[in-house]
Order: C-alpha cells, then structure tokens, then sequence
C-alpha cells in the first residue's frame, strides 16, 4: 500500500516587526527541531522564512535519501519580471 504524501507549509508567528515562522504537516502537527509535536509551543521557530524553507525542504527528501539518484539534462526555461535588464553572468550569479 502506498503511504500518503507528506504535506508540509510554513506558518507566521511573532509580530509583523519580528516574524517568526514555523512549520506543521498535514495533520496541525509542529516541527520540534527532532519531531513532531501537537502542541504549538513546542515548534522550532525560524528567524527567516527561507530557513524554515531549507528545513522544508530537508524534511521531504528524508524519505528518499536512500534511494539511488538519477539525473536527468534538461533545457530550462527562466522568466524573470525584473526593472531592471540583466546579464547572463549576473544571472548566473
């Protein structure tokens, strides 16, 4: 049988001069730092929300670490909606 996805989002918490943010799965549960926990105040709080992104983002390739990686080569296609013209270099960049 297979296992239901995992479901992960990040929430705000603290105040709109100091944001904090956290993150919860599918079922209201809080990232500890270790675990999972019902209870909001045990939720590991982030000072950014790209940290709690990275986290996210750690947390879901979990499961699949142990499988064999396969790379593909692909074109890509980027949009940027930017003032500004940039550079290929300053793109890369």
């Amino acid at each position: 049988m297979e296992r239901p996805p995992v479901i992960l989002s990040i929430h705000q918490n603290g105040t709109p001069q100091f944001p904090r943010y956290f993150i919860i799965d599918q079922f209201m549960r809080v990232w500890t730092g270790v675990g999972w926990s019902e209870n909001e105040q045990d939720g590991l709080l982030y000072g950014d929300s790209n940290a709690a992104c990275v986290e996210v983002q750690r947390l879901l390739m979990l499961d699949y670490m142990d499988k064999p990686l396969r790379r593909f080569r692909a074109p890509v296609y980027l949009d940027l909606f930017c003032d500004m013209p940039l550079t290929k270099q300053e793109i890369a960049r």
